[in-house]
């Protein structure tokens, strides 16, 4: 199986979602690592999911931690990537030698002049830029967003209806927490891989 973009599945809490994302080819399942967050996963759970999941890779999500968790974490689960939020973390969590993924959010073009001179300052342990849009702004920030010389990744409201202006990029989805063990309603997520989904 294979999709026409990078996609990333963010808070995979269940070993369902897991299995069926990489199904559909993801290339990505993010894990809540931060302790009292609803889709928060143990080393355990971690483990237990990520051992019965093949090819997508592992990024660790620590949007409200400190450093400290944050090098706690990385010895504690094996992750493949860290998505972290705060730019002023990228040079201490570089030192860990994961893959950084930078998450923020885009509502001005303020915003676009600030992540340029994050990237230009991210060097080689930036790879992605996961960035959290409005739908009706992908056109006015269209410019913007393409001259950042780091791969994206976009998270918008209505996904579905923008897969063409997504697919220049790479498109972030969210999982639903499973609703009890083994039901799981994918929605949004089934419906943007299926239209994702390559001919063969």
């Amino acid at each position: 199986m294979a999709l026409k973009t990078f996609v990333k599945i963010n808070q995979v809490s269940s070993l369902s979602d897991a299995r069926y994302c990489a199904g559909m080819g993801v290339d990505v399942l993010g894990f809540s690592l931060v302790a009292g967050n609803p889709s928060y996963v143990d080393p355990q759970q971690f483990k237990e999911i990520t051992q019965w999941v093949s090819g997508p890779k592992f990024a660790g999500e620590f949007d409200s931690a400190s450093v400290d968790q944050i090098k706690l974490a990385s010895v504690d689960y094996s992750l493949d990537f860290i998505e972290i939020s705060s730019p002023d973390y990228l040079e201490t969590v570089a030192e860990l030698n994961i893959p950084i993924i930078l998450k923020s959010t885009v509502s001005s073009e303020s915003d676009l002049e600030k992540l340029s001179e994050i990237v230009s300052f991210g060097g080689d342990f930036l790879q992605y830029l996961h960035l959290e849009i409005d739908h009706s702004k992908l056109d006015e920030f269209n410019n913007g967003l393409s001259q950042l010389n780091t791969p994206l990744v976009l998270h918008t409201n209505d996904p579905a209806a923008n897969l063409d202006q997504l697919l220049k990029h790479g498109i972030s989805l969210t999982a639903k927490q499973e609703e009890q063990t083994g039901l799981q309603d994918y929605g949004e997520i089934m419906d943007v891989l299926e239209a994702l989904e390559t001919e063969d």
